[in-house]
This record gives C-alpha cells, sequence and structure tokens, in this order.
C-alpha cells in the first residue's frame, strides 16, 4: 500500500474511533472467520487453499481451507516493510519496501521425475552417497523387481542404472548397508547392491501361506516383514546367503507394512489398525496392545513416544505410544484422498496421499496437527521417502514414476534490491512488474534464484495491475498511468487519467481499470479501450478512504480504510452503486475476493474474512450497539424504536443528524404507552449514515440507508 494510507492513520485514527459508535454495522455482509497476524496487515492474495498476507514484518501463510477457522500455516520474515504480495505458482513475489523485490517458494516444487517401466512403483527406499553428491533411489517396481535410479543434485538429473527382475511382485523395499531387502510376495529377497548397475541375489527366505509381503524393516541381524494374513515374520539375517524364519505373530487383520522401534514392532494391520508386538525375544513375538484406527492402517512411522498411522480415507492419526502398553489416540488430520503412506522427519509428517499427491503436516503439536504444504503429483502416490543429506526432498513412488520433490519452504529463493521504495508488485509471464515509488521496474524472474532488472520507466508508482502488453499503475497524485511493456527492456507511457483524488490501488478487468483514489475520490472507473485515451465513465464516493480494490463479476470490493469493506455493484459501469458493506474491526488496507469468500488484511487484526449476500441481511452480532438501525431495499416508510416501560402518552422530540454531525431534521413523535413504539418516517432521506437524538433520554441511535 502507498506511504499516504499509512500517514493518514497517523493522523486521524483517534478521530475514527471517536465517531464510530460500533465496529460490526454491515448490510449484505456476514462475517466468517479472522486470523491475527503478528504485526500490520496489509496486503492479500489468495491461491488456492492459502491467504498470503503482507504484514509488514514479513509474509504469513494462512490456510483457508475452513474458512470459518483460518490459522498461520508458515511464515518467512521479510528485512523490510513488506507492503505486497503476488502469488503465481510456487513462488510469492513481495514488495518490500526498501529491500525492493523478495522472490519467496512458497509450495514444494518438483526438481525432477523418472517414468518406471512396469508403472507400478509401489514403494522406495532412498540412499545419500558420499560421493559427487548423488543420492541412490531404490524402486520396488511390483512385476518388474527392483529399479535403481541415481539422481544428481547438482543438474536435478534422474537415470537407471540397474535393475533386479525377482521372479514375484515386489512390493517393498529396504535398504541397509550393501543390501536391498526386497518383500517378493512369496518370499524376503536379499539382492548385493554394492555396485549399483549390477545388483545380484544373494539369499532368500519363503514366507508362510497365504503369502503376502507388503512391508519389511530391518534393524541389526533381523528383518521385520509384514505378510499380510499372515501377520508378523521375524527372519534371520545374520548370514544373508542363509537367512531363516525365528518367529511370526498372527495379527488379527493383515499386516500391511511394519516400523521396529526399541524393543517393539509397530504393524500397520489394515482392518486391525495398529498392533504393537514385544519383540525382545524374535523367537517368541506377543502381542501388547493395539490402537484402533477408524479405516485401514496402511503404513506407520513410528517417532519418539509417537506413531504415525496412514489410514487411508481416515488420512493420518497420531497415537500416543509412551506406554506401549496402552496407546491412544492423541491427533489426526484427515488429508483430502487416501493416506497409503507415510513418513516423518522433524516435526512434519508427510503423506502420500494417492490422488492427492504429496501433504505435509506439521506435527509440532501432535493433539494439533494441521497441513503446511503439498504437491499434487499427476500420478498416484503410494509410498514417501524423506533424505536430506545434501537438501530436503521428498521421493515420491507416484505409480507411473518416481517423484523428487524440493520441500524447502517457505524459502528465499532470490532478491533484486530496487532503488526506491518497492510498495506494489504484479507478474506476468516471466516478468515481475514493481512499482517502486518513482519508477515502474521491470524485473526478470525466470530463474527465480537471480532475478535482475531489465526496465525501468521513471514514473510515480504505488500499485500495479497488468497484462504482457500494459501496465497500469496507480500513481497517487499523478492518477492511473498506462505504460506500454510488451517490450520489457524499453516501456513507455502510452496514457494517463488524473483521478481527483490519490490513486492508492487499481484493478483490471476487461475494457475497464478500477482505482481505488483515496478519501476525495472513492471508486473511479476508468475506460480503458483505448490506452491512449482512457476516460472517466462512473465513480462512487466511499465513506472513507478508498485504499484497493478487486473486481470478480460485476462486483467490486472495496478497502475503504476507516470505512471497512465495501461492496459496490458495477454492471453498469456509468451508474454504480453499493450494495454492501462491513465496518471491518480496524482499517480495510487489502481485499481479495475469491469463490464466494472475501478476504480482507485488517491491519493490527490481521486477516479477516467475510461473505456477500445477494439478499437484504441485517447482522446482529453479539458485540453490536443495539442502539444502530440498518434499512435496505426496499426502504421502509418509517423505523419502529421501542422505548418499552419508559413510554408515555405523549410527544417525543428527535433531532436528525448526518456523518458530519450536521442537522438536518426535528421529529416531534407520537408515543402510545400501550404500543410503547415511536414511529420515525424515513421514506424522504437520501442514502448515508445517520444519528438520531434524543437528548431527553440522553440516547443516540444511529441509522444506515441503503437504497
Amino acid at each position: 500500500m502507498l506511504k499516504y494510507g499509512y500517514l493518514l492513520k497517523r493522523t486521524t485514527l483517534v478521530v475514527v474511533f471517536l465517531l464510530s459508535l460500533s465496529t460490526a454495522d454491515s448490510l449484505n455482509v456476514r462475517f466468517i472467520g479472522s486470523c491475527d497476524t503478528p504485526q500490520w496487515a496489509v496486503g492479500i492474495y489468495v491461491s488456492d487453499i492459502y491467504g498470503y498476507v503482507a504484514d509488514v514484518g514479513g509474509l504469513q501463510i494462512i490456510d483457508i481451507s475452513d474458512p470459518y477457522h483460518p490459522f498461520i500455516a508458515s511464515n518467512i520474515y521479510t528485512p523490510n516493510d513488506a507492503g505486497d504480495v503476488y502469488v503465481s505458482g510456487a513462488y510469492a513475489y513481495i514488495a518490500d519496501g526498501a529491500d525492493g523485490l523478495r522472490v519467496v517458494r512458497v509450495l514444494p516444487i518438483e526438481r525432477n521425475y523418472h517414468n518406471i517401466i512396469g508403472s507400478n512403483a509401489m514403494d522406495l527406499f532412498v540412499v545419500d552417497s558420499l560421493v559427487n553428491s548423488v543420492s541412490f533411489i531404490y524402486v520396488a517396481d511390483l512385476d518388474l523387481g527392483l529399479r535403481i535410479l541415481r539422481f544428481y543434485h547438482l543438474t536435478n538429473n534422474i537415470v537407471e542404472v540397474g535393475y533386479y527382475n525377482t521372479p514375484g511382485w515386489v512390493q517393498a523395499v529396504f535398504v541397509s548397508g550393501n543390501y536391498a531387502y526386497l518383500a517378493d510376495m512369496t518370499a524376503l529377497r536379499i539382492i548385493d547392491v554394492s555396485n549399483p548397475s549390477s545388483p545380484f541375489e544373494v539369499g532368500s527366505c519363503g514366507m508362510p501361506y497365504p503369502a503376502s509381503t507388503p512391508g519389511v524393516y530391518v534393524s541389526g541381524s533381523y528383518a521385520y516383514v509384514a505378510v499380510g494374513d499372515s501377520g508378523l515374520c521375524i527372519v534371520n539375517i545374520s548370514n544373508p546367503s542363509n537367512p531363516y524364519i525365528v518367529g511370526k505373530y498372527v495379527t488379527p487383520g493383515s499386516a500391511n507394512e511394519v516400523f521396529f522401534s526399541g524393543s517393539y514392532a509397530y504393524v500397520a494391520d489394515a482392518s486391525g489398525g495398529l498392533r504393537i508386538i514385544d519383540v525382545s525375544n524374535p523367537s517368541n513375538p506377543y502381542e501388547v496392545s493395539h490402537c484402533s484406527t477408524p479405516d485401514w492402517a496402511l503404513d506407520v512411522f513410528v517417532s519418539g513416544n509417537f506413531a504415525y498411522i496412514a489410514a487411508n480415507n481416515s488420512g493420518l492419526r497420531i497415537v500416543d505410544i509412551s506406554n506401549p502398553l496402552n496407546p491412544y489416540e492423541i491427533g489426526f488430520f484427515d488429508t483430502p484422498n487416501m493416506a497409503l503412506g507415510v513418513f516423518v522427519s522433524g516435526s512434519y509428517a508427510y503423506v502420500a496421499d494417492f490422488n492427492s499427491g504429496l501433504r505435509i503436516i506439521n506435527i509440532s503439536n501432535p493433539a494439533n496437527p494441521y497441513q503446511t504444504g503439498y504437491y499434487d503429483t499427476p500420478g498416484s502416490a503410494q509410498s514417501v521417502f524423506i533424505s536430506g543429506a545434501y537438501y530436503p526432498y521428498a521421493y515420491i513412488a507416484d505409480g507411473s514414476a518416481v517423484r523428487v520433490i524440493d520441500i524447502n519452504f517457505p524459502y528465499e529463493t532470490g532478491v533484486w534490491n530496487t532503488p526506491g521504495d518497492a510498495e506494489g508488485v504484479y507478474k506476468s509471464g516471466n516478468y515481475a512488474y514493481v512499482a517502486d515509488w518513482n519508477a515502474l521496474r521491470i524485473i526478470d524472474i525466470q530463474d527465480p534464484f537471480s532475478p535482475y532488472e531489465v526496465g525501468y520507466l521513471s514514473i510515480n508508482a504505488g500499485e500495479i495491475c497488468g497484462n504482457s502488453f500494459y501496465a497500469y499503475v496507480a500513481g497517487g497524485l499523478s492518477g492511473l498511468r498506462i505504460v506500454y511493456v510488451h517490450y520489457p527492456t524499453s516501456p513507455y507511457e502510452v496514457g494517463s487519467y488524473d483521478t481527483p483524488g490519490f490513486a492508492n490501488n487499481v484493478y483490471v478487468s476487461g475494457n475497464y481499470a478500477y482505482v481505488a483514489d483515496g478519501e476525495a475520490g472513492g471508486l473511479r472507473i476508468i475506460n480503458i479501450s483505448d490506452p491512449a485515451n482512457p476516460y472517466e465513465v462512473g465513480h462512487y464516493d466511499t465513506p472513507g478512504l478508498a485504499l484497493s480494490v478487486h473486481v470478480v463479476d460485476s462486483l467490486a470490493y472495496m478497502a475503504d480504510g476507516w470505512g471497512g469493506l465495501r461492496v459496490i455493484n458495477v454492471s453498469n459501469p456509468s451508474n454504480p452503486y453499493e450494495i454492501g458493506f462491513y465496518n471491518t474491526p480496524d482499517w480495510a488496507r487489502d481485499v481479495y475476493a475469491s469463490n464466494s469468500y472475501i478476504y480482507v488484511a485488517t491491519d493490527d487484526l490481521g486477516l479477516q474474512i467475510y461473505q456477500f449476500y445477494t439478499t437484504g441481511i441485517e447482522e446482529q452480532n453479539a458485540a453490536m450497539d443495539r442502539n444502530n438501525i440498518f434499512v435496505s431495499n426496499p426502504v421502509r416508510e418509517c423505523i419502529k424504536i421501542n422505548l418499552g416501560s419508559i413510554a408515555h402518552d405523549r410527544n417525543y422530540i428527535f433531532s436528525l443528524y448526518n456523518g458530519l454531525g450536521q442537522k438536518v431534521k426535528g421529529y416531534s413523535i407520537p408515543c402510545s404507552k400501550v404500543t410503547e413504539n415511536l414511529n420515525i418516517p424515513i421514506s424522504d432521506l437520501e442514502p448515508g449514515v445517520y444519528f438520531l437524538r434524543n437528548k431527553e433520554m440522553e440516547k443516540t441511535w444511529k441509522i444506515v440507508i441503503v437504497k
């Protein structure tokens, strides 16, 4: 936002609060939810399930998937005053005042992928090599056995370097030392992978009938194998060429995966939930406890005192196992699809969620996990492995492919320190257009790690909107400026329109530019069909300080400073009119409308979420002053005021004042002690805010009329 707005707040804040009788007046707009941010919320951009709020101190990423209960999912702090943000794909572009443009990755991105020959990547295991910055990816490829891929970190290239085709169906893989242990349907197979390009089998151990081996875990001299309906088998692998079963335990469900920790094997037992098996004596394993899950337990990962379970349609379940004899569910997160695999690293659980790809869940508070990011893979995510010897990556078995996902976010990738004061930013194609106070700067952001300036134009610039041909600049006292930017190295101004106020913000839709023109100008609608000759076709004077505007279909949503949120019908640009409003609890700085919700950045009170309805709503908030009266279409002939027990059979004298405190008219209204009502005529009043005063009762009623 422009500095002009900040200065006005500092000089008029006290006056605004003195005039405000209520902080919840509204018409046709309902409050839905809010999320406070650490500092002043001044900019907002919405993309998918996240609201990105520039709050002076940095970028707050707010989960708005449930608009009634938004919360901060993650954040990144910037060195200066983050005033505006634009999001495209996995990146946010932040106008950071004196520190220019900051480019921040806000979602995971795919580094590369490799199509699997068998198109059935079921499971994988990753080993980082200490030589040449590479990682080896061991893939369980069902009927085509084991595939070994090499991922080059410096170039992001993935190549297959070796394979071993087993006689069965490889459903799971675990690598320890020089050996890969394959759960091969009817047997556990041990493959020497000391030379990844020439793997070979050194030994195998048949599994009991009915055999199905969807999971394996290796620790020390034992392999713990999930054998479906046959439960858990413990295999002695001290001699890899001669492995043999030393113990087994038949679980009540179907053992799908297993994780070993301490003296226990934790089994994801499908319909049997989580089973905890004491394996301190491998030849005599026995169950000590279990914890039911609402859907099939398909995978399990143990970290600290908690077991994390991928529970199919019931998402991620978190079980407290601090006392293995008495496990209990402490929290859960219901992922959007089917949770098939889970891996835990640090404070995050990474869930392979089938058709919804990778889901990243913050588990710092196991009782209240929440999603912080996602990557929707094009295939069907079956399994996930996290490895970060060089850099944090998620490796996904995605059905037809293995995908390497960069999960380092939010993360600043690049900076371009503009010489002015970056106030606004807009992205189109490979360029970020930065309103740098006294210039428009065009930054090449094709490589987010190395942004650089390719062109500029000296011009008053506070906010910006546009496309690959034109940039529409809110130029403060210079009004609307239109710049031709199709050739980024040589931008030039083609037209302008001097608005009567202070152009704080601009939004372009179709042939019109909608300008938030400050206190004096309100909303100005400019025809830009001919960029060289823009002209005003209509305007609407908002009651506050027009700071921002966002247009969707035929409605203009305005952040109106102390005037809160205003909703203007612009279906006829030459005759805009207000059809809704909400007096926000603090200054409305910026606004974004998406999917029937309105997101407002409101200074000290962060993000506020509202919903607009096209029929009349007189919202009564518990905190609302009862002396407020709202009147909308159709306007009634009069309004009723109930005096209750103080009513008498006589006339009462009232004075009516407008919003400037000027007396408009006086009333002498008869009252009946029986009905206790006063009828105040209002049909001849113009739309606006009025105050009805009775000195005798020392009462004031606020009346809002919208026609």
